[in-house]
Protein backbone atom coordinates (compact mmCIF):
# COMPACT_ATOMS: atom_id res chain seq x y z
CA UNK A 1 0.00 0.00 0.00
CA UNK A 2 1.75 3.44 -0.67
CA UNK A 3 1.64 6.60 1.34
CA UNK A 4 -1.86 7.55 0.59
CA UNK A 5 -3.26 4.47 0.70
CA UNK A 6 -2.16 4.33 4.21
CA UNK A 7 -3.48 7.93 4.89
CA UNK A 8 -6.95 6.88 3.61
CA UNK A 9 -7.02 3.60 5.98
CA UNK A 10 -5.68 5.52 8.56
CA UNK A 11 -8.26 8.73 8.73
CA UNK A 12 -10.90 5.78 7.92
CA UNK A 13 -10.05 3.69 11.11
CA UNK A 14 -9.84 7.30 13.18
CA UNK A 15 -13.19 8.96 12.20
CA UNK A 16 -14.68 5.62 12.96
CA UNK A 17 -13.71 5.29 16.36
CA UNK A 18 -14.16 9.31 17.09
CA UNK A 19 -17.78 8.93 15.82
CA UNK A 20 -18.29 5.73 17.89
CA UNK A 21 -17.04 7.15 21.08
CA UNK A 22 -19.47 10.57 20.72
CA UNK A 23 -22.36 8.37 19.67
CA UNK A 24 -21.64 6.14 23.10
CA UNK A 25 -21.43 8.69 25.28
CA UNK A 26 -25.07 10.26 23.64
CA UNK A 27 -23.65 13.18 21.66
CA UNK A 28 -24.44 13.96 18.23
CA UNK A 29 -21.93 12.64 15.95
CA UNK A 30 -19.70 15.70 13.94
CA UNK A 31 -17.42 13.59 12.85
CA UNK A 32 -15.69 14.34 10.07
CA UNK A 33 -13.32 16.41 7.02
CA UNK A 34 -15.17 19.36 5.18
CA UNK A 35 -12.94 20.75 2.14
CA UNK A 36 -13.31 22.71 -0.98
CA UNK A 37 -9.54 23.18 -0.63
CA UNK A 38 -8.63 22.68 -4.59
CA UNK A 39 -5.55 23.84 -6.83
CA UNK A 40 -6.64 27.18 -9.11
CA UNK A 41 -6.13 26.85 -12.60
CA UNK A 42 -3.27 26.74 -14.50
CA UNK A 43 -0.81 28.14 -11.31
CA UNK A 44 -1.36 25.38 -9.21
CA UNK A 45 -2.26 27.69 -6.26
CA UNK A 46 -4.32 26.14 -3.32
CA UNK A 47 -7.41 27.78 -2.26
CA UNK A 48 -9.99 27.12 -0.05
CA UNK A 49 -10.89 25.80 3.48
CA UNK A 50 -10.88 22.25 5.21
CA UNK A 51 -12.11 21.71 8.26
CA UNK A 52 -11.96 18.44 10.18
CA UNK A 53 -14.71 18.18 13.52
CA UNK A 54 -13.25 16.08 16.20
CA UNK A 55 -15.82 15.20 18.76
CA UNK A 56 -14.37 14.28 22.31
CA UNK A 57 -15.16 13.56 25.58
CA UNK A 58 -14.50 17.21 26.52
CA UNK A 59 -16.28 18.90 23.68
CA UNK A 60 -16.02 19.18 19.85
CA UNK A 61 -12.48 20.45 18.57
CA UNK A 62 -12.23 21.83 15.18
CA UNK A 63 -8.87 21.50 12.88
CA UNK A 64 -9.01 24.14 10.54
CA UNK A 65 -6.64 24.92 7.53
CA UNK A 66 -7.37 27.82 5.09
CA UNK A 67 -5.24 28.63 1.43
CA UNK A 68 -5.38 31.97 -0.28
CA UNK A 69 -2.34 30.95 -2.65
CA UNK A 70 -0.89 28.68 -0.07
CA UNK A 71 -2.02 26.63 2.65
CA UNK A 72 -1.76 27.82 6.42
CA UNK A 73 -0.66 25.19 8.83
CA UNK A 74 -3.88 23.89 10.51
CA UNK A 75 -4.57 25.04 13.65
CA UNK A 76 -6.88 23.74 16.48
CA UNK A 77 -10.20 25.11 18.28
CA UNK A 78 -12.74 24.10 20.68
CA UNK A 79 -16.27 24.11 19.01
CA UNK A 80 -19.40 25.28 20.35
CA UNK A 81 -22.82 24.24 19.48
CA UNK A 82 -26.51 24.97 19.04
CA UNK A 83 -28.40 22.84 17.03
CA UNK A 84 -27.56 22.47 13.30
CA UNK A 85 -25.16 25.16 13.86
CA UNK A 86 -21.72 25.34 14.88
CA UNK A 87 -19.17 28.24 15.96
CA UNK A 88 -15.33 28.52 16.79
CA UNK A 89 -12.29 31.36 16.82
CA UNK A 90 -9.30 31.24 15.50
CA UNK A 91 -6.70 33.20 17.83
CA UNK A 92 -2.98 32.65 17.07
CA UNK A 93 0.03 34.79 16.62
CA UNK A 94 -0.39 36.14 12.63
CA UNK A 95 -1.81 33.31 11.75
CA UNK A 96 -3.63 33.52 8.29
CA UNK A 97 -6.59 32.22 9.44
CA UNK A 98 -7.67 33.95 12.08
CA UNK A 99 -10.89 34.84 13.06
CA UNK A 100 -14.78 33.90 14.53
CA UNK A 101 -16.09 30.75 12.11
CA UNK A 102 -19.56 29.83 12.20
CA UNK A 103 -21.43 26.67 9.98
CA UNK A 104 -24.64 25.53 9.16
CA UNK A 105 -24.51 21.60 9.05
CA UNK A 106 -25.98 19.95 6.49
CA UNK A 107 -27.08 16.22 4.75
CA UNK A 108 -23.71 16.69 2.20
CA UNK A 109 -21.52 18.91 4.36
CA UNK A 110 -21.84 22.59 5.35
CA UNK A 111 -21.88 26.49 4.76
CA UNK A 112 -18.97 27.76 6.59
CA UNK A 113 -18.93 31.90 6.83
CA UNK A 114 -15.60 33.35 7.51
CA UNK A 115 -14.56 36.41 9.02
CA UNK A 116 -15.16 38.34 6.12
CA UNK A 117 -18.64 37.60 6.24
CA UNK A 118 -18.32 35.68 3.16
CA UNK A 119 -20.23 32.08 3.15
CA UNK A 120 -18.22 29.08 1.09
CA UNK A 121 -19.67 25.13 0.72
CA UNK A 122 -17.20 22.57 1.73
CA UNK A 123 -18.65 19.51 0.86
CA UNK A 124 -18.26 16.18 3.38
CA UNK A 125 -15.27 14.41 1.98
CA UNK A 126 -11.95 12.96 2.42
CA UNK A 127 -8.85 15.27 3.20
CA UNK A 128 -7.62 16.62 0.08
CA UNK A 129 -4.07 15.78 1.33
CA UNK A 130 -4.81 11.97 1.37
CA UNK A 131 -5.12 12.29 -2.61
CA UNK A 132 -2.52 14.88 -2.93
CA UNK A 133 0.16 13.59 -0.72
CA UNK A 134 2.91 11.78 -2.37
CA UNK A 135 1.47 12.76 -5.88
CA UNK A 136 4.46 12.11 -8.48
CA UNK A 137 3.96 15.02 -10.70
CA UNK A 138 4.47 18.44 -8.67
CA UNK A 139 2.02 21.16 -10.02
CA UNK A 140 3.59 24.14 -11.98
CA UNK A 141 3.60 26.00 -9.02
CA UNK A 142 5.82 23.19 -6.48
CA UNK A 143 8.29 22.99 -9.98
CA UNK A 144 8.82 27.06 -9.88
CA UNK A 145 9.17 26.96 -6.60
CA UNK A 146 11.68 23.96 -5.66
CA UNK A 147 14.79 26.33 -7.47
CA UNK A 148 13.46 29.51 -5.79
CA UNK A 149 13.48 27.96 -2.18
CA UNK A 150 16.95 26.25 -2.87
CA UNK A 151 18.36 29.62 -4.13
CA UNK A 152 16.73 31.63 -0.87
CA UNK A 153 18.06 28.67 1.72
CA UNK A 154 21.38 29.12 0.86
CA UNK A 155 21.82 33.19 0.38
CA UNK A 156 19.60 34.32 3.43
CA UNK A 157 18.32 31.44 5.46
CA UNK A 158 17.50 33.30 8.52
CA UNK A 159 14.85 34.72 6.90
CA UNK A 160 12.48 31.85 6.24
CA UNK A 161 11.47 34.21 2.88
CA UNK A 162 9.88 30.87 1.57
CA UNK A 163 7.14 32.05 3.75
CA UNK A 164 6.05 34.59 1.84
CA UNK A 165 2.32 34.94 1.03
CA UNK A 166 1.58 34.94 -3.12
CA UNK A 167 1.01 38.88 -2.70
CA UNK A 168 3.72 39.44 -0.95
CA UNK A 169 5.96 38.13 -3.40
CA UNK A 170 4.01 39.20 -6.17
CA UNK A 171 5.00 42.63 -4.52
CA UNK A 172 8.82 42.16 -4.61
CA UNK A 173 8.87 41.24 -8.40
CA UNK A 174 6.75 44.29 -8.59
CA UNK A 175 10.04 46.53 -7.47
CA UNK A 176 12.14 43.60 -8.99
CA UNK A 177 10.70 44.29 -12.34
CA UNK A 178 12.42 47.63 -13.34
CA UNK A 179 15.80 46.15 -13.39
CA UNK A 180 14.71 43.58 -16.42
CA UNK A 181 15.97 44.12 -19.82
CA UNK A 182 13.89 44.65 -22.63
CA UNK A 183 14.16 41.03 -23.43
CA UNK A 184 13.55 40.06 -20.34
CA UNK A 185 10.45 41.46 -19.86
CA UNK A 186 8.81 39.94 -23.03
CA UNK A 187 9.81 36.57 -21.55
CA UNK A 188 8.08 37.32 -18.05
CA UNK A 189 5.54 38.39 -20.08
CA UNK A 190 4.90 35.61 -22.12
CA UNK A 191 5.43 32.91 -19.15
CA UNK A 192 2.61 34.91 -16.79
CA UNK A 193 0.18 35.70 -20.15
CA UNK A 194 0.44 31.34 -20.48
CA UNK A 195 0.10 30.76 -16.77
CA UNK A 196 -2.71 33.38 -16.18
CA UNK A 197 -4.66 31.77 -19.28
CA UNK A 198 -7.81 30.81 -17.32
CA UNK A 199 -6.89 31.78 -14.01
CA UNK A 200 -10.14 33.06 -11.66
CA UNK A 201 -8.68 35.11 -8.93
CA UNK A 202 -5.01 35.77 -6.78
CA UNK A 203 -1.67 36.62 -8.06
CA UNK A 204 0.19 32.86 -7.70
CA UNK A 205 -0.39 32.30 -11.68
CA UNK A 206 1.63 35.41 -12.29
CA UNK A 207 4.24 34.53 -9.52
CA UNK A 208 4.76 31.14 -11.30
CA UNK A 209 4.70 33.16 -14.66
CA UNK A 210 7.74 35.44 -13.09
CA UNK A 211 9.93 32.22 -11.46
CA UNK A 212 9.52 30.00 -14.47
CA UNK A 213 11.37 33.05 -16.73
CA UNK A 214 13.97 33.88 -14.20
CA UNK A 215 15.17 30.41 -13.85
CA UNK A 216 14.93 30.06 -17.60
CA UNK A 217 16.54 33.10 -18.76
CA UNK A 218 19.16 33.33 -16.00
CA UNK A 219 18.13 35.89 -13.72
CA UNK A 220 17.28 33.69 -10.77
CA UNK A 221 19.97 34.54 -8.86
CA UNK A 222 19.51 38.14 -9.58
CA UNK A 223 15.91 38.00 -8.06
CA UNK A 224 16.83 36.13 -4.97
CA UNK A 225 19.50 38.44 -4.28
CA UNK A 226 17.33 40.98 -4.29
CA UNK A 227 14.47 39.38 -2.09
CA UNK A 228 17.08 39.06 0.76
CA UNK A 229 18.02 42.74 0.73
CA UNK A 230 14.61 43.83 1.68
CA UNK A 231 13.89 44.43 4.72
CA UNK A 232 11.19 41.01 5.36
CA UNK A 233 11.44 38.10 7.67
CA UNK A 234 8.77 35.35 8.38
CA UNK A 235 8.65 33.14 11.06
CA UNK A 236 6.54 30.84 9.03
CA UNK A 237 3.42 30.17 6.60
CA UNK A 238 2.56 33.54 6.01
CA UNK A 239 3.74 35.35 8.70
CA UNK A 240 6.10 37.90 7.10
CA UNK A 241 6.66 41.51 8.45
CA UNK A 242 8.57 44.41 6.48
CA UNK A 243 7.67 45.20 3.16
Amino acid sequence: MDFAGVLRAASAVALSCIASMALAQGAPSLAGTYSNLSPGAGAGDLNGYELTLLPQAGGTYAVLQCAQGAPSTPVLAPVHRMGDTISFEIQQPNHACNGVYSATLHEDGLDLRGPDGQSQTLPQRPSYWISHTGRVAPTPLESANEPYFRALNASCPDRNLQHLPPAQLSFQIEKFEPRLTPEQHKSVDRATTQRCDGAIVGSGCGNVGFLEAAQRDGFLPKFVQFVCGQPVKCSGPGACSGQ
